[in-house]
């Protein structure tokens, strides 16, 4: 053993934009986490073929190679543009309203199987490993009362390479829930009018239907496609009315809008880190009530993200920060 060993506090993990697919760029941001176990990966095949003993395989091949894993940790203001431009593939950036340094960085749906991808970088002390055409697979954002807004991803990617980067982390702005507004509305105009519900936990759950392709001739994908789409949100909040169980049973769709706005931090002239994620059509699915003898009764819902023909599209986010672009 040649390194030296390391506690998992030493591991950094850092993201880019790729401008070539699939070719690995070092960190543009590095990510605090609180979970990862992004590795490589691979498939053996046994070779079982009998050769006139009891032994059931003669030997074993590397058949197929990849890399991947989860990345989970609380949400930043400025490394996690690049997991929600991961996750949309559409960009956009302008300055927000009444300033020049701020920037609104609006992450709209691709319909393209091949969209954004980016280069996960793991160090550690002894070694340095980037992850080129890492494509985003799942990414749940998790708001519960008293707690930091966190994040969990998980990322499909091309096996490692090595490299040698230094890690240069900067001071983010995170989020808490007391920064989190959600709110509901039959039109996306109506949003910003919207009364907040009282929630006590909401989950987003975006799922990209990312998967590997190979080919005959090599062990790593030849590609890495986004296959799918789909957002699906689960809410916890007392049961004073049977508002949610009218929109689940009548089938009403709404369009939903989960605000996060650090207003304790002040960026620019006078504005906040935050960020909005906006679903234009969803239909709420499951809806039950929980009674316990001891204890308040409440309502978990849950509503899924359809794409709306008439706003053309299914789930955004703007993100507003001090990063000039993406």
């Amino acid at each position: 053993m040649s390194g030296n060993p390391f506690s998992g506090r030493k591991v950094a993990v850092g993201i880019a934009k790729e401008t070539v697919r699939g070719t690995g760029v070092n960190p543009a941001f590095w990510l605090g986490w609180t979970s990862t176990d992004l590795a490589d990966m691979g498939k053996s095949q046994m070779n079982n073929s009998a050769i006139n003993v009891l032994d059931e395989n003669q030997s074993a091949v590397v058949v197929e190679t990849t890399g991947g894993g989860k990345i989970d940790g609380i949400v930043p203001d400025q490394g996690f543009g690049l997991v929600l431009y991961s996750l949309f593939g559409g960009y956009a950036v302008a300055s927000h309203a009444g300033e020049t340094l701020v920037k609104d960085h609006t992450f709209s749906e691709s319909q393209s199987n091949q969209s954004q991808s980016v280069t996960l970088t793991r160090k550690d002390p002894n070694v340095t490993n980037q992850f080129a055409l890492s494509m985003l697979k799942t990414l749940s954002l998790d708001v519960v009362a008293g707690d930091y807004v966190k994040f969990s991803s998980d990322w499909v990617t091309q096996p490692s390479t090595t490299a040698t980067v230094t890690p240069a982390f900067i001071q983010e702005n995170n989020f808490i829930s007391k920064n989190a507004t959600l709110k509901f509305a039959t039109t996306v105009a109506g949003l910003g009018t919207a009364t907040a519900v009282n929630v006590k936990d909401i989950k987003l759950n975006f799922d990209k239907k990312v998967n590997p392709y190979f080919v005959i001739g090599q062990n790593n994908p030849n590609e890495i496609f986004a296959e799918g789409f789909t957002v699906k949100g689960d809410m916890t909040l007392l049961y004073t009315d049977d508002t949610y169980k009218n929109y689940r049973f009548q089938n009403t769709p709404m369009a939903a809008l989960l605000d996060l706005k650090n207003t304790a931090v002040t960026i620019g002239t006078s504005s906040n880190p935050e960020i909005q994620l906006q679903l234009s059509q969803a239909y709420f699915t499951e809806w039950k009530p929980a009674q316990p003898i001891d204890g308040m009764v409440e309502q978990s819902v849950t509503f899924e993200g359809t794409f709306s023909i008439a706003s053309g599209y299914e789930a955004q986010a703007i993100l507003t920060n001090l990063v000039t672009t993406y």
